[in-house]
């Protein structure tokens, strides 16, 4: 279940998404600057709550995500009613995971906490060279006969990442990610939708696997496996959101009443 957890982790942020050099960044960002839509909106949205499920071939996992400011957190309920909280401060990261008999907030591996990091930075290629970013251009292939523009983002808390944008809708058809649990493998997501919340262009569905990594660490994104089907079903922006929900121990306590009952 811990890598379980880690692993639908790191597709949630998937859904929240780079340095080309000269005139092809600026084209390529500015088509996707205006695939998103309002731009100038995206930059005053403080906080986030998604509501969605991950699928599988065998079993539903609903999750919530709450994001504001630099806090995070994450709730999962497992098909047998068990609730998994991982929390991000804005300093620290802690995790309430029954599955693994925790009784008490654990603290999070660094790994796991970058991933949560990661996903208060609600969309890092708006104003990326201001958060300390960078971004690769590693050329232009083709996937399913799509032209895509194959980029890498590094940021600023060394998190990597690679996109494949469309040259034709400016909107990322994959993403491709390093696996923190299993050495030199890597999931891959395919986007089957997008939605649009407030004039602004989210994720709605993608499909999230793993794959051998290629001996020269490039990515053959024609080829990738489902393992997740993963559904953004409500998105609302700049909800209130208590900074109790952010708290280790008032979390801890709230989970304490609600086993009791």
């Amino acid at each position: 279940m811990k890598k379980i957890s880690r692993f639908w982790l790191l597709g949630l942020a998937l859904g929240f998404a780079p340095g080309f050099a000269g005139d092809e960044l600026d084209a390529i960002l500015s088509k996707y600057y205006a695939a998103i839509g309002d731009v100038a909106k995206l930059k005053d949205v403080k906080s986030v709550l998604v509501r969605g499920a991950v699928k599988t071939h065998s079993n539903q996992m609903p999750f919530s995500l709450m994001v504001k400011g630099k806090m995070c957190r994450v709730d999962w309920r497992t098909p047998d009613g068990v609730q998994i909280v991982q929390i991000f401060d804005g300093k620290r990261g802690w995790e309430f995971n029954p599955m693994l008999g925790q009784v008490e907030p654990t603290p999070l591996d660094e790994r796991v906490v970058k991933k949560l990091t990661f996903l208060t930075d609600l969309n890092p290629l708006v104003g990326w060279r201001q958060k300390g970013h960078t971004v690769t251009y590693q050329g232009a292939e083709k996937i399913d006969g799509e032209l895509v523009h194959r980029v890498f983002l590094k940021t600023a808390q060394r998190m990597g990442r690679t996109f494949y944008f469309s040259n034709k809708t400016g909107l990322p058809v994959m993403f491709a990610d390093r696996s923190s649990y299993q050495k030199g493998k890597d999931v891959l997501s395919k986007v089957i939708a997008y939605q649009k919340v407030d004039g602004i262009r989210y994720l709605k569905t993608f499909y999230t696997g793993s794959r051998d990594a290629c001996a020269t660490g490039k990515l053959t994104p024609g080829e990738y496996k489902l393992y997740r089907e993963v559904n953004y079903e409500t998105i609302k922006l700049n909800p209130e959101l208590p900074e109790f929900l952010f708290c280790i121990e008032e979390t801890r306590a709230s989970l304490e009443t609600a086993h009791r009952q």
